[in-house]
């Protein structure tokens, strides 16, 4: 396991220098991208009971900060909550679950110093353009949720939805007239959509399940 420890902590060490690298030449839509991979890392993580994984997502995190959308102010429709156990996607926890993982001395130097870090420095957007907001969902069997936002006007609105389960999922957006103005249905995994509204105005975003399984998606917008 220390093997395949090492291996993440190189390959990790190596996203990191590549992302500070291209940090100025980020979109909106990579910076989703990084984000996904960063909740696959966790998860991976909590599954296999693996410090490194963890301790890889709380630093990439640290350098990509997100925020989380308030579930009982924005969603309607159907999700499934018992027995869900949602991927922790916050610094500071990550690392604490990385401590109680870990069993090598030196790796619990690295997570302890990353504490430290975290602890000294106060976490926050660092001056990026791009902090997305993103949620986690278990979608019932053909069932879906919507979300009610606000778009700011003359600007780029973009919308992202990762599906982890390979079930086939549909995305639309609508304007607060009930009128559809972007739409993503994808039979494999992920959706995109992008707009720019006239004005500053609510929307709602709605993701249909169109499988006849639970599948669990993460949502992300700006």
């Amino acid at each position: 396991m220390l093997r395949k420890s090492c291996f993440v902590l190189v390959f990790l060490f190596l996203l990191i220098k590549v992302s500070a690298q291209e940090a100025c030449k980020e979109t909106q839509q990579e910076v989703f991208k990084i984000i996904a991979n960063v909740y696959a890392l966790a998860a991976y993580g909590y599954e296999h009971s693996d410090p490194v994984a963890l301790w890889s997502a709380s630093r990439i995190l640290n350098k990509y900060p997100i925020r989380t959308l308030k579930e009982n102010k924005f969603i309607s429709g159907d999700t499934l909550s018992d027995g869900f156990n949602k991927t922790v996607l916050d610094p500071y926890k990550l690392l604490e679950d990385a401590l109680k993982f870990c069993k090598d001395e030196s790796i619990s130097s690295l997570i302890e110093n990353e504490k430290a870090y975290l602890d000294d420095t106060e976490l926050k957007d660092r001056g990026r353009q791009y902090s997305p907001y993103v949620q986690e969902y278990l979608l019932k069997p053909l069932g879906n949720i919507t979300l009610n936002t606000t778009f700011l006007g003359k600007e780029i609105a973009e919308v992202y939805v990762v599906n982890y389960d390979g079930t086939a999922l549909e995305l639309k957006i609508f304007n607060n007239k009930g009128k559809m103005i972007a739409k993503d249905p994808n039979s494999i995994a992920n959706c995109y959509v992008s707009f720019t509204p006239e004005k500053t105005a609510g929307y709602k975003i709605e993701i249909q399940n169109n499988s006849r399984q639970k599948t669990q998606c993460l949502l992300m917008t700006n």
